[in-house]
This record gives structure tokens, sequence and C-alpha cells, in this order.
């Protein structure tokens, strides 16, 4: 357990008056990034998520950019472009800024925000989210490799299994 102590006691304070800062022990990590990941901010997924980079892919030190829906933001240029200039104005930043050598794309089932942006389309008996949200991994990936040639681009889809366990699958080229 992190230790997190207001700066100048020895024990965190009962109650009372929140102190004005905290004094977390542990040092920053290293300035190299192993990647960018961009994925859904949906707390279900997030532990499971960072066991799969960490021990699947061997991503010790990567920047994180978690927002609803994760791609969703990266996708519907001609419906959202504001959106998307956004999204990849971020993209743009810490790609060029960190460095980054590879980009993690991470879509999940039951994903909220594609689920309330797609709620019409869901009466459709031809329209599957779950195809839509590879499709937009999918189209994702190829965008980002036009954009950032020296960078390696992956996605992965992620569903709850039954039991404990979740599985992450490559979406179109890994």
């Amino acid at each position: 357990m992190t230790d997190t102590t207001p700066a100048g006691t020895e024990t965190p304070p009962a109650g009372g008056t929140a102190p004005s800062e905290w004094r977390v022990a542990g040092k920053l990590g290293p300035e190299k990034t192993d990647a960018l990941v961009i994925s859904c901010s949906d707390r279900r997924y997030r532990r499971p998520m960072e066991h799969f980079l960490f021990k699947e892919l061997g991503l010790e030190n990567y920047d994180l950019l978690a927002v609803p829906g994760g791609v969703y933001m990266l996708s519907f240029a001609t419906v959202l472009p504001k959106q998307l200039k956004l999204g990849m104005q971020m993209v743009k930043f810490i790609v060029k800024n960190h460095l980054v050598p590879r980009i993690v794309l991470i879509a999940h089932k039951d994903c909220g925000r594609y689920r309330e942006g797609f709620a019409s389309w869901m009466r459709r008996p031809d329209f599957d989210i779950v195809d839509k949200q590879k499709h937009d991994l999918q189209e994702t990936v190829e965008a980002l490799r036009d954009a950032f040639k020296d960078v390696r681009v992956d996605a992965y889809y992620a569903e709850e299994d039954i039991g404990d366990s979740v599985t992450f699958r490559p979406v179109g080229e890994a």
C-alpha cells in the first residue's frame, strides 16, 4: 500500500479539516515511455487492462489516454469533426513530446459511451454494436498508422468471461 500522509504529520488525520497538501511515498517513473494506450475510462476494465498491458504485452511504462469510449473520440470525422480534431491534437502532442514508439487501442464490450452514442441504431436488426466498435478500432488503427509512420499501432477488444477473467483479442492486423 502506498504511504500517503499530510506533509509534516506522522499519521493521516482522522476526521476534521483536510490538510492543504499530501506527501506520497514513491518515485516518478522513467522518462521513456513504452507506448501510448488509448482506452475507455470505464473503471471496471482498469485492473484487467493494466495486467494485460504489463504481463501480456510487456508494457511497463506507458502513457494513458482514457476517455469515455476510447477510440470513439477518434472516430466519426464527418459527423463529429471537432471531437476528432481535439482527439488527434492530444494524440499528436503525446506521440511527439514523449517519443512514443507504439500506440495500443483498447475497446471493451458493454461500453456506455457507444451504447449512448448508438442508442437509436441498437433497434436496427442489422446493427451490432460490437462489430461497430471493432470497425472503429480498425479504422482508427489505419488512421494512426497513416499519421505516424514510424509508430507501431495495435488494437484489442476486451470482454468479460464467465467467472473472474477478461479476454483481450487482437482486432485486425496486430
